[in-house]
């Protein structure tokens, strides 16, 4: 089980690299989530962070 996580988090640490400021990232908030994503046929890459999550502050340094 230990494995599986270190696995996890380092596919979700890696993650990160993969935008940049010119991306067309989307940031998805409660107000948005459902006409973009869930009314919507195409497909998404929804990647959750949580600010007050220590986990999420540790893989994800350069957001703060």
């Amino acid at each position: 089980m230990n494995l599986l996580l270190f696995i996890f988090f380092i596919f979700v640490y890696k993650s990160f690299a993969n935008y940049n400021s010119a991306d067309d990232v989307v940031e998805l908030t409660a107000g948005n989530f459902h006409k973009l994503v869930l009314d919507d046929d195409a497909i998404w890459i929804v990647e959750f962070y949580a600010p007050w999550c220590g986990h999420c502050q540790v893989f994800c340094v350069n957001i703060f």
